[in-house]
């Protein structure tokens, strides 16, 4: 069956559409749990994860929004000025914090909507590269990244200091 085509605007979050993205975080998370078990899903309705948000809202960063016709959100992406690495050439980065559509709504380009306003955004900010992380074994992201023209450039890797253990 073919999806109904939707009407999709991108727009910046203000302080109202919090409780909006908090939802969509936790959901975020519990998706990306799968890949990442020592992510802490109570952390979005934290006053870290709540602040966090918050903080990317009004002053150190941006926060955008995908809605239909009918004003119901279906994403949001986030970010803001990276840490860019002391042993490189410096130029001024973002970093794309959260990315996430509703299952519902995949498949419609509302991925790519809010991938190119964050573009825009970032642009009109002066920033010359963009960063992002994600979780090694989430093959789809990776694929959208890469197709955004991502490259990969750093490989981290962790382990438990006893290899008997989770630590």
């Amino acid at each position: 069956m073919e999806k109904e085509p939707y009407i999709i605007k991108t727009r910046p979050a203000n302080a109202s559409d919090l409780d909006a993205i908090l939802a969509l975080d936790s959901a975020l998370f519990r998706f990306d749990h799968a890949f990442d078990p020592s992510l802490d899903l109570d952390w979005t309705h934290s006053p870290l994860g709540s602040g966090f948000y918050l903080d990317r809202i009004l002053s150190s960063g941006v926060v955008l929004l995908a809605e239909d016709e009918n004003l119901n959100i279906l994403g949001f992406i986030t970010g803001g000025e990276a840490d860019y690495p002391a042993h490189r050439i410096p130029t001024r980065m973002a970093e794309l914090d959260t990315f996430f559509v509703h299952p519902h709504a995949r498949g419609r380009s509302v991925g790519h909507l809010l991938f190119d306003a964050f573009l825009n955004w970032c642009d009109h900010e002066g920033y010359g590269k963009i960063s992002v992380r994600v979780s090694a074994g989430n093959s789809t992201a990776i694929q959208f990244y890469h197709k955004h023209a991502f490259s990969d450039y750093d490989l981290i890797l962790e382990r438990p200091v006893r290899a008997d253990s989770e630590g």
